[in-house]
């Protein structure tokens, strides 16, 4: 029996970004945050996060001068909503310093962020565990540089970082293949990847991240929600799933190296409004899955591949066999009158 046709697409890649901005500062003037911009090409899925509703985010923060570097933010929770984001130790800005600020979202989040070295925000390894995490938990960071200017003039501009996102966002759609013409519909449920990465670690080096998460530990099945309640109609229409959030996999930033992933799913084949079979699937997915890329994982469903191996699905043929012959009558006698 054929396999079923696994068509793996990119929706959108986002770039990373950082600032080197030189500001004039008023002497004593507080650090603040706020004014966060979400790089995100495509908006599908509510747990998605952008500018509006991001409401957390841990910043890590160092201040330079004179040769002398110390960590004034460690893990400091910045929480609101854009345009009035608060935290609790309140810093300042002097002048003629550098600034250094790394931000990752959510604050309360499966990840931790050790410093490489202590003194320097922009150096260290983000750790993420997709076990532990908060259910379908999307993961963010930005980068900020600033250098204040030896004349403090006016009030000094927010911290305003441009998150990315940094895990892979990944959906299924199923598509009936049968033609119109066949009066079949189908329901898929019970969509999972059995082997995701469980826990994986992302470098950060002067605040650019490394182009792989790397270390990737352990495998963790991935529910994901019903790809719909109603039938999906004949003649490629389709339906999908919720999006989820993956670790990316190792040399993710290298096209030729993809990794295997296991998928089961459930079919329900209906004719004619009649339920006709229940079917267990599976299926693997061959992919590259990169930070910041949002996949859509596509299965068309046709008579090759819609049941197990074994039960391929034949089309009603018709035929003729042979036509009777004529039978020969017999008619009774009868008396005609004769006038």
């Amino acid at each position: 029996m054929k396999k079923i046709f696994i068509a793996v697409l990119a929706v959108a890649a986002l770039a990373s970004c950082a600032t080197d901005e030189i500001v004039s500062t008023p002497k004593g003037a507080a650090i603040g945050f706020g004014d966060t911009f979400v790089d995100n090409a495509v908006r599908a899925s509510v747990a998605d996060y952008d500018a509006n509703n991001l409401t957390s985010f841990g910043v890590y923060g160092s201040v330079e001068k004179d040769g002398s570097k110390g960590l004034i933010f460690h893990n400091e929770a910045v929480t609101g909503q854009k345009g009035s984001f608060t935290y609790t130790n309140v810093q300042y800005w002097v002048p003629s310093a550098s600034y250094y600020f790394v931000a990752i979202a959510p604050h309360a989040g499966a990840w931790t962020y050790t410093l490489s070295n202590g003194q320097d925000a922009e150096d260290g390894t983000i750790s993420f565990n997709n076990k532990t995490a908060a259910q379908n938990q999307d993961l963010l960071y930005a980068y900020c540089e600033r250098t204040t200017a030896a004349a403090i003039d006016g009030t000094p501009d927010k911290v305003a970082f441009t998150f990315n996102h940094i895990l892979s966002r990944v959906k299924f759609t199923f598509v009936n293949g049968f033609a119109s013409t066949s009066n079949i519909t189908l329901k898929v449920t019970e969509v999972n990847i059995l082997d995701s990465h469980e826990s994986a670690t992302l470098n950060v080096e002067d605040g650019a991240l490394a182009a792989n998460w790397a270390e990737q530990a352990g495998t963790l099945p991935v529910a994901f929600n019903n790809a719909g309640t109603e039938a999906i109609a004949n003649s490629n229409g389709s339906a999908e799933t919720e999006h989820h959030y993956l670790i990316p996999d190792a040399n993710a930033a290298d096209a030729a190296t993809k990794t295997t992933y296991n998928v089961t799913f459930k079919v329900e084949l209906i004719q004619a409004g009649v339920t006709v079979g229940n079917y267990d699937r599976t299926a693997t997915v061959v992919v590259n899955l990169q930070k910041g890329c949002s996949y859509n994982i596509t299965a068309t469903l046709d008579a090759t591949n819609v049941s197990p191996e074994g039960e391929e699905l034949e089309p009603i043929v018709f035929d003729v066999d042979t036509v009777n012959g004529w039978a020969t009558g017999t008619v009774p006698g009868a008396n005609i009158p004769v006038n």
